[in-house]
């Protein structure tokens, strides 16, 4: 074996062992939240399921995973909307010249986000976001589209991030079949292994595949060549001994991955989702279900007791059928379940309910279900507080659909498909995304709220001292207010 690959062996090994510790409860997360998701149980390899499933049997409600499925879906209808652009570029002290372009480049950028159907895949980031707490979402060029674009499952990646909390490494394990292989690699850099199985008609075969991507721990800047690149990316075969093992090894430019966190990380780049928080009620649902309906069960089958003169004869049960026994009880229950079924739909629809509201679809089906030509002032009347408390969640997303942008924008740009005649005076400047969709800008509403009650208390202010009025700088507070509402 290579030091080169017993490297990455080994880092893949630690990666692995520290995330080990959220294992279990993602395995209870993907069995009451998203059973489709995880690939906790599943060696890709052969796809088949480890668990002993369950699925039917414990989750004999599905509501809650249909609400972090809407969750998901009314983020993107909100968010980044597929019928319509939800994003511009800036840059500072923009000129007309620029502003052009920068318009005609996002259209460009859009048009490719369409073909390319990029809604299922950040459906896919909010949905596993929401019940793990992070996810990612792989963005690379692509002949056919322009870009391209791939959805992970939690149980497939292993993150680590650089010391300011920056992901910047990620190991894929996955799995592909042996024509596969030849179609990505080619013939001759397959394993010998593989080409004999290919020469033998044998090509559907299916492999454990790794693919890791960290820094270059060599990269020079000032050097420009095929392999001096600022990111690595390898990537073997398990099962296969030796150096036969490696298929590849390149530079990259960048890290190609967009990585969403529900919550704000902690000391950890596993942090916690919506799952964590619901987990308990779901259970709690789960268990009132499963009781009320056993209840119903035996109130309406309920066991029996008979006379023992009647074990041969038999005991018909039907609605018209008849019993012919001198015994006076006749068949009666062999005991009463007390059990107000009643109460027990009553405490289900209330534990959904409390679920419906914590996974706020109560909220969103208040902004999708109104008029079409609801502005971002009227979603922001809709629940003040719950867009609040919905703030740091539509920023993390917000920060993630900024990088799917941006990086869209690197991509097409450098394979020279955006709009010609970019203006020079854009070089060198930093370029910025802004967000058009209902949500985005309601939650900029909320901001300026904060800027409205400090100009009210400056208003107070300045009929004690009328020299507290100086404090106010109106064209700052202007162009704030522009950028917020993306005038």
């Amino acid at each position: 074996m290579t030091d080169r690959l017993k490297y990455f062996q080994n880092r893949y090994n630690e990666l692995k062992d520290a995330r080990e510790d959220f294992v279990s409860e993602w395995k209870q997360l993907s069995k009451f939240l998203a059973p489709s998701t995880g690939m906790l149980y599943t060696d890709p390899a052969t796809d088949k399921d480890k668990r002993k499933y369950t699925y039917p049997k414990d989750n004999v409600n599905g509501l809650p995973q249909r609400y972090m499925r809407n969750l998901a879906t009314a983020l993107v209808a909100t968010l980044c909307p597929p019928d319509s652009r939800w994003f511009g570029f800036t840059v500072p002290d923009e000129t007309d010249e620029e502003q052009s372009w920068l318009h005609k480049a996002s259209d460009r950028v859009m048009s490719v986000f369409q073909a390319r159907g990029i809604s299922a895949y950040l459906e896919s980031l909010f949905y596993e976001g929401a019940v793990y707490g992070v996810s990612c979402m792989s963005m690379e060029k692509s002949n056919k589209y322009k870009l391209d674009f791939g959805s992970f499952t939690i149980g497939e990646f292993y993150l680590d991030d650089d010391f300011e909390g920056n992901e910047n490494t990620l190991y894929h394990r996955f799995a592909m079949n042996t024509r596969q292989l030849k179609e990505w690699f080619g013939y001759d850099k397959l394993p010998q292994r593989l080409k004999d199985e290919l020469d033998n008609g044998k090509k559907f075969t299916t492999w454990n595949v790794i693919q890791a991507i960290e820094p270059n721990p060599d990269y020079l800047p000032e050097f420009k060549n095929e392999f001096n690149k600022a990111y690595v990316s390898y990537i073997w075969l398990e099962g296969i001994n030796g150096e036969d093992a490696v298929l590849e090894e390149k530079g990259l430019r960048d890290f190609p991955f967009i990585v969403f966190h529900w919550y704000r990380k902690i000391n950890t780049v596993y942090t916690m989702g919506l799952g964590h928080d619901i987990l308990p009620d779901v259970k709690e649902l789960q268990a009132l279900e499963k009781d009320t309906k056993r209840a119903r069960a035996k109130k309406i089958n309920p066991p029996l007791r008979a006379d023992p003169s009647l074990k041969n004869s038999g005991i018909h049960v039907g609605s018209d059928d008849i019993n012919w026994t001198n015994n006076k009880e006749g068949v009666t229950p062999l005991y009463n379940v007390n059990f107000d079924t009643q109460e027990g739909q009553a405490a289900i629809q209330e534990k959904e309910q409390k679920l419906y509201q914590l996974t706020y679809n109560y909220l969103f089906s208040q902004i999708i279900n109104r008029n079409k030509t609801m502005s971002a002032t009227e979603v922001n009347k809709v629940s003040q507080e719950e867009l609040i408390l919905l703030g740091g969640i539509v920023q993390n997303a917000t920060l993630a659909l900024g990088a799917v942008c941006e990086r869209a924008f690197k991509l097409l740009l450098e394979e020279n498909e955006l709009p010609e005649n970019m203006p020079e005076s854009l070089r060198g400047k930093i370029m910025s995304t802004t967000f058009h969709s209902l949500l985005a800008q309601s939650q900029s509403l909320s901001d300026l709220k904060l800027v409205e009650r400090w100009l009210q208390a400056m208003s107070i202010m300045a009929q004690m001292n009328p020299n507290a009025i100086r404090k106010v700088d109106v064209f700052k507070i202007a162009d704030e207010y522009a950028r917020r509402l993306d005038i």
